[in-house]
């Protein structure tokens, strides 16, 4: 009789046993399957291998795209306006999250965003470990406005000038 209390004893110990093992392995593999969502969800800003693009595509693009209509070339001054994009490419080689980080002012800054969210060719992933990964890009755009008046418009404005300069 003794030794049936000592195997009912032993089998639970056992069945218990073999139950933290289950247990300790599903918590294994929830751990392992959360760590893969958060890989999934992670974005690089510094990467092995940069995310890109064809460059001959993308500088005939951005070429093509940075040229302003001449009603709206009107409506600024000369100079060269500078915008610099944030945008995200993910391990597909999708672009989105397209943001400008300055805004020179006459709309150039959302002209700039919406030149970077039409661009229709492929981005290749940056790589990370050999891996496709999202990650960061910054790209600057120049928007050039050249002074296209009159030689007697440019003297005039330039004689305003010097003698706004004068009062001082």
């Amino acid at each position: 009789m003794r030794k049936a209390p000592l195997l009912l004893l032993v089998l639970m110990a056992g069945n218990t046993a073999i139950s933290q093992q289950k247990q300790s392995v599903s918590n294994k593999k929830q751990e392992t399957n959360s760590l893969e969502e958060q890989e999934q969800h992670r974005v690089f800003t510094k990467v092995e291998i940069s995310a890109g693009t064809d460059q001959r595509k993308w500088k005939q693009y951005l070429q093509k795209a940075l040229e302003l209509p001449d009603s709206l070339k009107q409506k600024i001054p000369p100079g060269t306006y500078k915008v610099q994009i944030h945008f995200l490419v993910d391990q597909h080689g999708y672009m989105g999250q397209v943001k400008a980080l300055n805004d020179p002012g006459f709309g150039l800054a959302e002209r700039a965003v919406k030149i970077l969210k039409s661009y229709s060719d492929s981005w290749q992933p940056a790589t990370q470990c050999g891996r496709a990964v999202k990650s960061y890009q910054q790209q600057s755009l120049l928007f050039v406005i050249e002074d296209n008046r009159s030689g007697d418009e440019r003297m005039q404005d330039s004689t305003i000038i010097r003698k706004g300069f004068e009062r001082f």
